[in-house]
């Protein structure tokens, strides 16, 4: 499921032509964006306490509880899927 959404990312986006490399490094430069969008989004509409906590965790080494407690924090954040 996740190779036919690349493939069709691709195809709306006209990379059809490119190589596997070039494919690989457009469709990391977009995630990387979306990515810093969403933390923007969040970070903005956090309090000084949360965002104190949203640091902590994106400093933890263990990918898990990092997610866990920032699907936790989000959670906490009205209307924040409105954004």
């Amino acid at each position: 499921m996740l190779k036919e959404s690349i493939d069709k990312l691709i195809t709306e986006l006209g990379l059809e032509s490119l190589g596997e490399d070039e494919k690989y490094q457009v469709i990391a430069q977009i995630t990387e964006h979306l990515n810093q969008v969403m933390i923007d989004t969040l970070t903005s509409n956090l309090n000084a306490e949360q965002l104190a906590r949203f640091e902590q965790l994106t400093a933890l080494d263990d990918a898990e509880k990092m997610d866990e407690g920032i699907a936790q924090l989000t959670a906490e954040v009205p209307n924040i899927h409105l954004k």
